[in-house]
């Protein structure tokens, strides 16, 4: 083989080690940007912008209607602060426990992956984070 074809074939050789490292490096970062799916959960709850807006929601009259909470809560915090939805969301932390006549509500912070809508599921570019609570049952305070 001619120089210059040791040359060609160095680059080559170097050309695809580079197009290697590139793509096993695109596929770690895509890969460290998704979600663990071992985390992700899917409910439908009411979910809020704030702590303080769930922990409203689940303090009024226990036999309020569902969208009659959503009525007062909404209109006391501003138009959409809570609402009724089926997420993929991973949970971020507890952000308060409250104590209502029912029982023990975990307040959670929440990382929104994915809504339903009309029966599909809409994945999400940017996750919002929200807040959901989590009933525990309490057998007696």
């Amino acid at each position: 083989m001619s120089g210059i074809g040791r040359i060609v074939g160095r680059g080559a050789t170097g050309l695809i080690a580079f197009l290697i490292l590139v793509v096993l490096w695109l596929g770690a970062t895509v890969a460290s940007a998704s979600p663990d799916a071992t985390r992700l959960s899917m409910s439908k709850t009411v979910v809020c912008d704030t702590a303080e807006e769930v922990s409203a929601f689940v303090s009024g009259d226990p036999h309020e209607q569902v969208d009659a909470a959503l009525v007062r809560v909404n209109g006391q915090f501003g138009k959409g602060a809570c609402n009724v939805a089926t997420t993929l969301f991973i949970k971020d932390a507890e952000a308060k426990t409250i104590f209502i006549q029912s029982g023990i509500v975990h307040i959670l912070k929440v990382e929104i992956y994915g809504v339903v809508n009309d029966g599909a599921l809409i994945p999400l570019i940017h996750h919002p984070t929200q807040y959901a609570p989590l009933f525990e049952k309490a057998t007696s305070v």
